[in-house]
């Protein structure tokens, strides 16, 4: 009985072994498994996190491409502003020339403030060569004094204003001329300067 007792026993030992060994076997598998899932797991987080700061980085560089493309339309939109400006500007001042048709420049040495008169000729070349002949007479210092300036009536000077005059007078009776109320009247050089003057003030 004592060696039934002792082979059973020892069956028995044996086979706690072999399930110990199973057990200890199934841990080391399921901790392996475990193991292969967790360092999975790490890989797709890690390919996650590189591609979370690839885009992060593509944002920030959008972002810096919208902020200068703004700056740009700003500049472009500030520059065109400005042009506009200058642009009505320079419209204005045409405008305001074309209202002053004929004007002379402002008047200097040419110009008599006793009288608040001025001397002119519609031909630059009489002027240059009234100069030329009698030059006192167009001398600013000269003409300011009180002292009168005998001027004598040279023929061609009168022959000049009688050809001016007659030229004058078929205007005046020149049917276009009437129809379209054009003013013929001689021009009062005293507004003529005065308007000038206030022009070359403004601008």
């Amino acid at each position: 009985v004592n060696d039934l007792l002792t082979a059973e026993l020892e069956r028995y030992k044996r086979q706690e072994r072999v399930l110990n060994e199973l057990k200890h076997d199934e841990k080391a598998s399921t901790s392996y498994e475990h193991s292969q899932e967790i360092d999975s797991l790490k890989h797709t987080l890690s390919e996650y996190l590189q591609e979370n700061e690839s885009f992060e980085k593509k944002i920030s560089i959008l972002k810096d491409d919208l902020q200068k493309e703004e700056s740009r339309n700003i500049d472009r939109e500030l520059a065109l502003e400005k042009e506009v400006k200058e642009l009505n500007n320079i419209v204005f001042k045409r405008n305001q020339s074309a209202q002053t048709v004929h004007m002379l420049t402002k008047p200097q040495v040419f110009y008599n403030h006793a009288t608040r008169q001025a001397l002119g000729f519609q031909n630059p070349r009489y002027l240059k060569k009234a100069q030329q002949l009698k030059p006192n007479m167009y001398d600013g210092s000269v003409i300011g004094k009180s002292d009168v300036i005998v001027v004598p009536d040279f023929e061609n000077t009168l022959m000049h204003a009688e050809e001016s005059r007659s030229k004058m007078i078929a205007k005046q009776n020149d049917p276009q001329i009437i129809e379209k109320k054009v003013i013929t009247k001689p021009i009062d050089y005293a507004t003529l300067n005065q308007l000038s003057t206030d022009f070359n003030t403004r601008f």
